[in-house]
């Protein structure tokens, strides 16, 4: 072995030969009902349709479950502002118990949910 790299790699390598391999689970068979999308479940809203999405849940008070950063949070949507890089939705974050801003251009994922919430605030959307 002529530098520190090779000497690395081939270390590495013996190791890794010596590491039990494990057999990824079989995924369990669904029956045909069962194989619906999430977005059939909880009704989710392409991009482009989310600021109206958004607003429909503001105003019947129903929670919006986003992703976001790739974290997944239950939202109760208040109002709408401008942002520096877009529009911004502020809302109530039921997993940290706390409000919260959103730009809607970077939101990943949302579905509009049937769960209700009783406003904190006044509803602006």
């Amino acid at each position: 072995m002529s530098n520190l790299f090779d000497r690395i790699k081939h270390t590495v390598e013996k190791f890794r030969a010596q590491l039990p391999t494990y057999d990824q689970p079989a995924e369990p068979e669904l029956a045909p009902e069962q194989r619906k999308p999430p977005e059939a479940a909880m009704g989710f809203i392409p991009q482009a349709q989310m600021v109206s999405a958004i607003t429909k849940a503001g105003r019947s008070q129903r929670l919006i479950y986003i992703r976001y950063k790739g974290v997944w949070r239950h939202v109760e949507s208040y109002e709408f502002k401008g942002g520096k890089q877009g529009l911004l939705i502020y809302g109530w974050c039921l997993m940290d118990n706390e409000t919260h801003s959103f730009y809607v251009s970077r939101i990943q994922e949302m579905y509009l949910t049937d769960i209700p919430f009783t406003a904190r605030f006044p509803i602006k959307v």
